[in-house]
């Protein structure tokens, strides 16, 4: 079957937008740089551009985004970075490939689960008609679709941003969701140093931000009071079902937990 990955080049284009998106134009540009810093795995570099004002989703000549390009040299810390300033983890080259579908193909279980949990679409198909679970079949990234069988029918976990991502000066854009919509802002800091950011309304609902900006959890939060123990408002304000007298998580996807398990990410 034809593959439809795209090789990857940056040029100078002339073309200033292509389907809402900036093109990298001008040498040197922020956009440019941007897509250079995440074909290389730089990460400084990324964090100057962006600093500089570059289009998160901006695309080279073949509408690689910098996260793909990333994805593509299986860079984390940009793929981290990049997530917590807003890419779109949906947007696909001109071959339709996904960075999901990337991250299949190169058989990395953590990059797939860092996108899903960032709101990927594993549904998305590529010009040949194959979603992420196919590309990884195809590319025998064993790995990778033991994990998507396995995940099937049970869902996932979103995992949100941490603070430590976002940059100065820079907002997180999930944040500033929750704001407009008029929620304060919380972090809640665990003693294992893991830390997730709250959205709280009036009436005592709340909702973890990321699982609002992705429409998991609705604006306007839900009701904590009475819930009782810290992970079960977790597995509430993340879109969960929690139900204290079995003391289990329903996932967003349907996946029933302890809600210890849930609160600690080992059952999603």
């Amino acid at each position: 079957m034809r593959n439809a990955f795209v090789a990857v080049t940056v040029t100078v284009l002339t073309a200033a937008t292509f389907n809402g998106a900036a093109l990298a134009q001008d040498m040197g540009s922020p956009c440019y740089n941007l897509i250079q810093a995440a074909k290389a795995g730089d990460r400084q570099g990324a964090v100057n551009a962006l600093l500089a004002g570059a289009n998160i989703n901006c695309t080279d000549e073949n509408q690689n985004t910098p996260i793909s390009l990333a994805m593509q040299g299986g860079y984390t810390d940009i793929v981290k970075l990049l997530i917590a300033h807003g890419a779109d983890v949906n947007m696909r080259n001109v071959g339709g490939t996904s960075p999901l579908m990337i991250a299949a193909k190169n058989n990395s279980v953590p990059l797939v689960k860092l996108l899903l949990g960032s709101g990927a679409d594993p549904t998305l198909q590529n010009s040949d008609g194959n979603n992420a679970q196919a590309v990884a079949e195809n590319n025998q990234s064993a790995d990778v679709v033991a994990y998507l069988q396995n995940l099937s029918g049970k869902g996932y976990t979103l995992v949100g941003t941490p603070q430590s991502d976002i940059l100065p000066g820079m907002v997180n854009p999930a944040a500033t969701f929750c704001q407009a919509k008029g929620g304060n802002l919380k972090v809640v800091k665990l003693d294992n140093g893991r830390e997730y950011t709250i959205c709280v309304f009036r009436g005592d609902r709340q909702c973890e931000v990321y699982a609002m900006y992705s429409n998991v959890c609705p604006v306007g939060g839900v009701h904590v009071s009475g819930l009782g123990s810290q992970a079960g408002v977790y597995c509430a304000i993340t879109g969960g079902l929690y139900s204290a007298g079995a003391d289990t998580c329903t996932a967003p996807g349907g996946n029933v937990c302890s809600t210890s398990d849930y609160f600690s990410g080992t059952c999603k």
